[in-house]
């Protein structure tokens, strides 16, 4: 592989993990103790949280708005529910609890900022990247004609 095409990779690589966003999976657990723990979760919208009974104490997990149920009360179960809107959701136990007492918890959803738009590259395009707390450290990289680039340290 030549030196061109190994910095194209590198900084495509580089570029994929500074700008990529992957959603992430929160557990919350229905307890003997009729409590959730954590009861209260904070995620990002597009996030899901997953909600276990691993006890055999019967329990449910139901949104106070009525937006998501785990179904029946029951032992044994698993359910997960991934937030699209940004806000704070209330859930309870309907056996052991109610909206805002007993065994009941919130899920706080951040809103997200969009990513920056894509753009494609082409010849003569540049960019440079640096961290300000490290003064004279950073780089540079420039797209050329012919799938060439470079790229400074």
């Amino acid at each position: 592989m030549n030196l061109h095409r190994s910095l194209a990779w590198f900084a495509g690589l580089l570029f994929a993990c500074t700008t990529a966003g992957w959603a992430n999976n929160v557990t919350v657990t229905a307890n003997a103790n009729l409590t959730f723990t954590p009861a209260t979760v904070t995620i990002n919208v597009g996030d899901s949280v997953t909600f276990k009974n691993v006890g055999n104490v019967p329990h449910n997990v139901v949104a106070n708005d009525g937006s998501f149920t785990s179904g029946a009360v029951a032992t044994g179960w698993t359910f997960t529910q991934t937030f699209s809107t940004p806000g704070t959701i209330g859930y309870y136990c309907t056996l052991h609890g109610a909206p805002g007492e007993g065994m009941f918890g919130s899920v706080i959803v951040n809103a997200v900022t969009p990513p920056p738009p894509t753009i494609t590259i082409g010849g003569y395009m540049s960019g440079n990247w640096y961290n300000p707390q490290q003064a004279g450290q950073g780089f540079q990289i420039e797209a050329a004609t012919n799938n060439n680039m470079v790229a400074i340290w």
